[in-house]
């Protein structure tokens, strides 16, 4: 075989392998996305499900008679106990990675602020 035939086959595979290296590392970087976005969805979901508790409760002492005020507010601890989940749910590495995204970043730090502002006032 001649050294010019060498030369080419080398470069071909050199070439074909790189771009090998690079789908892979795309298939890495996407399958790692979509898990990070599924855990990001899970935790929102968990957090808007305790929110839904800590409204309901305080539903009750707003628009309930006077015995079922006093039954809620001997509840308040599991106000402080939902909102404290609701807020633990929004918090760690994905959701500071979420709040500095272009496009929902200023989403997901409004809604940590709100639900930091529910679990203090809870």
């Amino acid at each position: 075989m001649p050294s010019h035939a060498r030369t080419v086959t080398r470069t071909t595979h050199r070439v074909r392998n790189a771009l090998l290296v690079v789908l892979l590392l795309l298939v890495v970087c996407a399958a790692a996305a979509g898990f990070s976005g599924f855990k990001l969805y899970k935790s929102a979901m968990s957090a808007k499900a305790h929110l839904n508790n800590v409204v309901n409760a305080a539903k009750v002492i707003k628009d309930g008679s006077t015995d079922d005020m006093v039954k809620a507010l001997s509840d308040v601890s599991y106000i402080q106990k939902e909102a404290a989940a609701a807020k633990q749910d929004v918090s760690g590495g994905l959701w500071t990675l979420a709040e500095k995204m272009p496009v929902v970043g200023g989403d997901v730090k409004t809604a940590r602020t709100a639900i930091g502002t529910i679990d203090d006032f809870a």
